[in-house]
């Protein structure tokens, strides 16, 4: 098996419980398993193909988990950018080579 078929399976045995809990947020499995599904289509449609990598800069959240799950479907990789540094260089040019597109939280816009 590999991470795409355990997030189907759960989709399949849990559908209607709560899957993440973000603040006051709920979310099912069955309402992951959409907002996940409009995601890998959203990314296909840009160009990502299985393998590629999607860079994300957020804390955690059910949209972190959405782009995880995107990923494991999808065949996609998800590369977690540390929140926590605070200098610049934590977004190297090593980091962001090859990375065709960005996902990260308002928070973390620049200005």
């Amino acid at each position: 098996m590999v991470l795409g078929d355990y997030f189907r399976r759960n989709v399949a045995m849990y559908a209607d419980k709560t899957a993440f809990i973000h603040e006051e947020r709920r979310l099912t499995f069955a309402e992951l398993d959409a907002r996940v599904n409009r995601l890998i289509h959203a990314l296909t449609g840009l160009g990502l193909e299985k393998g590629d990598r999607v860079a994300i800069l957020a804390k955690n959240c059910i949209p972190f988990m959405e782009v995880y799950g995107s990923s494991e479907k999808g065949g996609l990789v998800t590369v977690p950018l540390n929140f926590r540094r605070r200098e610049r260089s934590s977004v190297t040019s090593s980091t962001i080579r090859d990375r065709r597109r960005w996902s990260f939280r308002r928070s973390f816009s620049p200005p």
